[in-house]
């Protein structure tokens, strides 16, 4: 079994890779080295989400960047298209259906959707336009402030966003509407993770989240999208969740047969039942890949077959750790690795180290060679 692997480096290089796996064998292949043209770069991100465009193996495939999405031709293994917006900013998944590309937009926490010639058509956006315009203007409001901003009752003063303190447009009256922060540096930030100077254009920043979507997935009747800072998946198409309460932070989302598959940073690979064309919350089968295989790391990247399943796992360091408790396993444990489980006994059958102890290397996506 082969897979392909998206992969980047907690380094200031901006390089991303693509790596052909085979798990069988247990050895890999670099199919494409690549660093984004420098208006484009991002130092220690790399690449993250991807998908095959049409019939895997043969279609060109389509892989994120931080402010960019790429599109390579596998015959080749080069990037011979690249689709930028200003807009797009810490891009997460991609996915196709029918001829529209559906391409997960977490700077700016949106699904934007494109279609296959590369025109915008239309965005899914978790925030109010004035809010997402603060954003790509510099400033941002609190994880708490957010729900005032999404309260649509008039109550009385100007309304819309506050320009930032102390410029000349800021009024000295109390106004109802939450006044938001000029971003700074991290470290001066109570809210700290998501913060850059303005110096950045918006595509190159590092932003506050309040939801976090990770992977899209559509299937004609509805857009699912994992959240990871509430911790469910929602329909986009009817802007309701579909699951609540996963049994960990969520990231990737994939169909197989009659389950949804999801991972969970925390070493959980659950499926949830699909009934009558739609995704539901019963939950149908639970895999805990830490304990099964001795294995830890930030888990997301994730390959289903009828033998087997496939996850990622990444190396967490000290300088690089994440916000949120990602599980209760010593981080100096953790690697970055692929791994290979029997769907039937669920036993270890194959591991694939990508560790780096000098670049930190970390894994994102996980696909089907053909």
């Amino acid at each position: 079994m082969k897979v392909l692997v998206t992969q980047g480096y907690f380094d200031h290089s901006g390089e991303g890779r693509l790596l052909e796996v085979d798990l069988e064998r247990g050895i890999m292949e670099t199919r494409l080295s690549y660093t984004p043209p420098f208006p484009l770069l991002v130092p220690t991100k790399g690449f993250t989400g991807a998908c095959w465009l049409g019939a895997p193996g043969i279609s060109p495939l389509a892989i994120c960047s931080h402010a960019a999405l790429l599109v390579v031709d596998p015959r080749s293994w080069q990037v011979h298209e690249i689709w930028h917006q200003s807009c797009m900013n810490d891009l997460h998944h991609v996915a196709a259906w029918d001829d529209r590309i559906y391409v997960v937009n977490t700077g700016l926490e949106a699904i934007d959707v494109f279609s296959a010639d590369a025109r915008f058509v239309a965005s899914h956006a978790l925030h109010p336009g004035w809010v997402s315009a603060g954003r790509m203007a510099g400033w941002t409001v609190s994880r708490e402030e957010l729900d005032g901003c999404l309260d649509t009752r008039w109550k009385s003063g100007p309304p819309g966003l506050q320009p930032p303190p102390n410029s000349p447009e800021t009024h000295e009256a109390s106004l109802d509407c939450p006044r938001p922060e000029v971003m700074a540096d991290d470290s001066t930030l109570p809210d700290r993770y998501y913060a850059s100077s303005q110096d950045e254009p918006f595509h190159r920043r590092k932003l506050r989240d309040y939801y976090h979507p990770n992977h899209v997935r559509p299937t004609g009747r509805q857009l699912l999208v994992t959240r990871l800072l509430d911790r469910s998946v929602w329909d986009f198409f009817a802007m309701q969740p579909v699951i609540e309460n996963t049994p960990g932070l969520p990231h990737d989302g994939l169909i197989d047969h009659d389950r949804f598959w999801i991972t969970c940073v925390n070493g959980l690979v659950v499926a949830y039942a699909i009934e009558d064309g739609l995704v539901t919350g019963r939950e149908v089968e639970r895999i805990d890949v830490f304990a099964e295989t001795g294995h830890t790391g930030w888990c997301r990247g994730l390959c289903v077959t009828p033998e087997h399943i496939v996850v990622g796992l990444t190396e967490i360091r000290e300088g690089h750790m994440p916000r949120h408790r990602w599980g209760d396993r010593p981080f100096e444990r953790t690697e970055t690795s692929v791994l290979c489980l029997d769907r039937a006994s669920r036993r270890l059958v194959a591991r694939i180290d990508l560790t780096d102890p000098v670049r930190h290397s970390k894994l994102f996506s996980l696909l089907p060679c053909k």
